[in-house]
């Protein structure tokens, strides 16, 4: 009987497949507990590193945000030996062109034995701009005083001009190239080194703007201030209002002006006057800027204009 239940081929298709069945699943199930389990970990905050974008001369001027944390999948033992050194967050610029603004992908590699599964954020917003030169003259300007009775005669640089480059929106910002000179205490000439800083309309200075060079020598002159005499300030007036109108009230801002000068000189002045403000046939107020006529070889410590202000009302 049992010769015969062999003989069968249906009987023996199927103890073929349930053997099959078996020996599948004794394998699986060793693979299965013989695979360590799978463990996730979080790396970051990573530098967002890039490739040079294609464009001729771009360069980037912002990346938001600059750093990512990275979520890796893998065995235990692979996760603990994970440093950050051992993860690397990209974005690729290749492709681009031309100066703009850009959301892109954010990718990342993974060490051996573990698989990157996700990225926060997922995204990157860059923006490039044109690299670009330009040519400024440099202005000095003292930094601090020299001893009382000492004044700083002048300060001359090197060189007249230095170049800037930069991001072409840095650039254009960029007034002036100055180097700042420190005169506190000195009482004769002396020479120093100094920083070229790009500067911006409201004295500030801009920022990834490169200067070239990036200092230069400065001669200060340092001497002694000369005589200083304190005068008043009188107002001139030629000519005469309309008939039946008079001058009713005369102010000069400031009314007394520091000038300077040799001694022997200011020291025989106690008077400065304006020069000679016509009000021949007017019938209204005149007010303006009005100089001062000094002596040549004098003049005003803080320049030779004054305010003047002439009121003129019917008699």
């Amino acid at each position: 009987m049992m010769d015969r239940l062999f003989d069968n081929d249906t009987v023996l298709k199927i103890l073929s497949v349930l053997a099959a069945i078996f020996l599948w699943l004794q394998v699986n199930g060793a693979s299965t507990r013989s695979r360590p389990p799978e463990k996730q970990v979080s790396v970051g905050p990573l530098t967002l590193q890039w490739s040079p974008p294609n464009g001729s001369n771009l360069t980037v001027v912002s990346m938001h945000p600059s750093a990512v944390d990275v979520q890796l999948q893998g065995p235990s033992k692979a996760l603990s030996s994970i440093k950050r050194g051992n993860v690397t967050a990209w974005v690729n610029l290749s492709k681009i062109t031309r100066a703009g603004t850009y959301t892109l992908p954010i990718g990342a590699s993974s060490p051996p034995g573990t698989t990157s599964i996700s990225i926060a954020p997922a995204q990157v917003t860059v923006s490039l701009d044109q690299m670009g030169t330009r040519k400024l003259p440099v202005t000095v300007r003292a930094q601090g005083s020299p001893p009382a009775k000492y004044e700083v005669r002048s300060l001359v640089p090197e060189i007249s001009r230095a170049t800037i480059s930069g991001p072409m929106q840095d650039l254009n910002r960029v007034k002036k190239v100055v180097a700042t000179v420190p005169v506190e205490g000195h009482n004769a000439n002396f020479q120093d080194q100094s920083m070229l800083l790009p500067v911006a309309g409201n004295g500030a200075t801009v920022a990834h703007v490169e200067v070239t060079p990036p200092m230069a020598s400065v001669a200060a002159t340092i001497r002694l201030k000369p005589p200083e005499a304190t005068v008043g300030v009188v107002v001139r007036i030629s000519g005469h209002p309309a008939a039946g109108y008079t001058i009713s009230r005369i102010s000069v801002t400031p009314r007394q002006l520091t000038i300077t000068g040799a001694k022997s000189v200011i020291g025989k002045i106690s008077t400065v006057y304006t020069t000679p403000i016509s009000v021949s046939g007017m019938t209204g107020p005149v007010k303006g800027s009005i100089p001062v006529s000094l002596p040549a070889s004098v003049s005003a410590v803080n320049g030779n204009l004054v305010q003047v202000s002439i009121d003129i009302a019917p008699k």
